[in-house]
């Protein structure tokens, strides 16, 4: 189930991150409230789980924004190596 919560904060965090614009230490913050408002959908009774939760969701976040940033430079690097 957390697995599962982690990845709803994840899509949730994308989702409304391409509509609405504010500070990243926010988006840190909404991704830990929406990690302890799932906890507390599956079990109110440990609803600090859900501060892993929201934590796991920044971190899936990074992760895959360091993907994008790194395919990226790579993506640059060879076109400036083919135009030569």
């Amino acid at each position: 189930m957390i697995l599962l919560g982690i990845l709803a904060v994840w899509l949730a965090w994308l989702a409304v991150e391409a509509v609405i614009e504010m500070p990243k230490l926010a988006w840190y913050g909404l991704a830990a409230a929406l990690g302890v408002g799932w906890q507390l959908l599956a079990d109110w009774d440990k609803w600090w789980l859900g501060l892993g939760i929201g934590g796991g969701a920044t971190l899936l976040f990074l992760l895959t924004d360091l993907i994008l940033v790194a395919t990226d430079a790579a993506k640059v690097t060879v076109l400036r190596r083919t135009n030569r």
